[in-house]
């Protein structure tokens, strides 16, 4: 097997180490580094047989690097094997990191050497790869240079401002209630915002009995479609219609928004469009807490209601050539910004599996396997690393670790339980209590509530968080859901499941919307995308004695959300570094099952 020679310095041992796990994903397994063999003078003759047995040298130019004695003395052999083989047959790589000039060792070689330029940085030893194999023989030259994305197009956006939160009764039934106000927040700065000429109160169309049955059609239903239940779940479907007709009544009468949705007409047909619901349960300093309690039950209500199914009597605002993205605010007073990264997409997946009593067992194969086979379709694009063991401290040392190492994530996706605790106000997260680590069984669970979490992934600058948790978007009457508690605590952008989803619908949408986000898309447009695959073909597998599934389940994915949403990604690498990508994933997946799609029925549901 050919070997490749790596000379660096000690100080530059975390490069090299990505470099060679680089090297062995693109099948470059055969290397020497220089630093395993020093120790001293008397190892020089080993290091010398290493260079004349390799079939290339790489130098690793630092600025410890040109203070190294080993490193010039390892170039100058490098250079006379390299004379007596020849250039093709011995190639000698200066790697320039992080800009370094090449200095004093620039006069070992008897021309100015064509030195290729490697980052630190997240994704500098992939950006490079393809330079490497190129210099060292193993392809030919290809087009690297990545692609800069368009700028995301300006987003007009409607803001549904709702305060004064309180349960009113109608027809015998408690309702959610607040004052309602319309404002169109124009795209181009300068331009004046446009309100409604007066607030209105309003009262939440869809009450307990409407969301009943719309959970035993996503949750029930979606298990067994058995045809004596047909007809209560076409009715459903037909209710979608109605229930979204009544959302857009009263968050947009005519009566009192007439001049928003007049300006809302008059703008530009390539700006995007954006539907917010702000809800603010803030009340006055001192408040009753029975008041403070009230106003967060209002608040949940809510922003539980489903806004995604907004329709104007032509069609769901989502859909056609001009379609709205819906979304839910609160106030954050814990803004940060964000950072532009680049791709791959580094996911962080907690797949948290307690099984106590507190804790209902989820199986693993029903629920992290819609995002392990939606990354392979994303050729590479997105790299996943699973959190072992799912525990609090191994979150917080690999967050910490990656940020060393500057590989940042840029996804921490929860699969796993979400609750509610009513001493003492908050949601949480279930994670795996550490002492039990070691057990194959009857693992405890702690509760991590977002008062600890939040703060931990806005700390680690995380731009967006997705959970697919049970009982986490969809929160109790009297509990913010963890979704919204995230986003207040200073988490960017926060996707929740509304609702328990199949495996088909998680694992389209999720495919969907990474695929998006690496396109250099903006959340929220991420989050279109996911949800028109989802309504386009609504077809959900075969059950066996219960025939064909097709279920309208495209609105269950719902985005909490400060008010900016920058691209995350601003640009596509060009198509051979995909195929690196690809290569590289393809290496460290090979030992998988061919058909993960076996382990369990199309109508598995998380």
């Amino acid at each position: 097997m050919s070997k490749l020679f790596i000379s660096h310095s000690s100080q530059d041992d975390d490069f090299v180490r990505d470099l060679r796990a680089a090297l062995a994903d693109h099948g470059q397994a055969g290397w020497i580094d220089s630093r395993e063999l020093r120790g001293g003078d008397p190892l020089w003759p080993e290091i010398r047989k290493a260079i004349d047995e390799a079939s290339a040298c790489a130098v690793v130019v630092s600025s410890d690097a040109l203070q190294s004695k080993w490193v010039g003395k390892e170039l100058r052999h490098a250079l006379l094997v390299q004379e007596q083989r020849g250039k093709d047959k011995f190639p000698v790589i200066p790697l320039s990191l992080n800009g370094t000039k090449l200095g004093v060792l620039e006069e070992f070689f008897g021309e100015e050497p064509i030195y290729i330029p490697v980052s630190s940085e997240a994704g500098g030893v992939e950006a490079a790869m393809n330079a490497i194999l190129v210099a060292l023989g193993k392809r030919d030259p290809a087009d690297v240079a990545p692609t800069p994305q368009p700028r995301a197009e300006p987003l007009e956006e409607l803001v549904l401002e709702l305060t004064d939160l309180k349960v009113q009764e109608q027809d015998g039934v408690r309702r959610a209630s607040a004052r309602a106000r319309l404002v169109h927040e124009p795209a181009t700065s300068g331009q004046r915002e446009v309100a409604s000429a007066q607030s209105w109160r309003l009262i939440a169309p869809i009450g307990p009995i409407e969301a009943g049955e719309l959970s035993w059609y996503l949750e029930h239903y979606a298990i067994w479609p058995s045809h004596y239940f047909r007809d209560r779940a076409r009715k459903v479907e037909e209710s979608l219609v109605k229930w979204g007709q009544l959302l857009h009544a009263q968050a947009m009468p005519v009566a009192h928004t007439a001049n928003v949705m007049q300006a809302w007409a008059r703008i530009a047909s390539q700006a995007g469009r954006r539907f917010s619901v702000h809800v603010d349960a803030t009340l006055e300093a001192g408040a009753a807490e029975a008041d403070v309690k009230v106003a967060k039950e209002v608040a949940t209500e809510l922003l539980k209601l489903p806004w995604e199914l907004l329709h104007d009597g032509d069609s769901y605002l989502f859909q056609g050539a001009r379609p709205t993205r819906v979304r839910r605010r609160l106030p954050n007073t814990k803004v940060l910004d964000l950072p532009v990264v680049a791709t791959p997409i580094r996911i962080l997946l907690v797949s948290a599996r307690p099984e106590d009593d507190a804790c209902g067992y989820i199986d693993h194969r029903a629920s992290a396997l819609p995002l392990v086979e939606a990354m392979e379709s994303q050729h590479g694009l997105v790299k996943l690393h699973v959190l072992d063991p799912p525990t609090l401290p191994a979150l917080r040392g690999e967050l910490d670790r990656a940020r060393e190492e500057k590989k940042p994530y840029h996804v921490v996706h929860f699969d796993g339980h979400g609750v509610y605790d009513r001493s003492v106000g908050l949601g949480g997260l279930c994670f795996e209590l550490p002492e039990d680590t070691p057990k194959l069984e009857r693992r405890r669970h702690v509760t991590v509530f977002t008062s600890d979490l939040g703060p931990l992934l806005r700390d680690y600058r995380i731009p967006l968080v997705f959970l697919e948790a049970c009982q986490t978007a969809q929160a109790e009457e009297s509990a913010e859901s963890v979704a919204s508690e995230l986003l207040k605590v200073g988490v960017a952008s926060v996707v929740a499941m509304s609702h328990s989803v199949l495996v088909e619908t998680s694992r389209r949408f999720v495919a969907a919307f990474y695929d998006a986000l690496a396109a250099g898309k903006r959340v929220g447009d991420a989050m279109l995308e996911g949800q028109r695959q989802l309504k386009d073909d609504s077809f959900r597998g075969r059950i066996f004695g219960a025939g064909e599934l097709r279920l309208e389940d495209w609105f269950v994915p719902v985005l909490f959300q400060e008010k900016d949403d920058p691209q995350l990604f601003r640009t596509t690498p060009a198509k051979q570094t995909v195929a690196d990508f690809r290569a590289a994933l393809a290496t460290r997946l090979g030992e998988l099952p061919s058909s993960l799609s076996d382990l369990i029925p199309p109508g598995g549901i998380i």
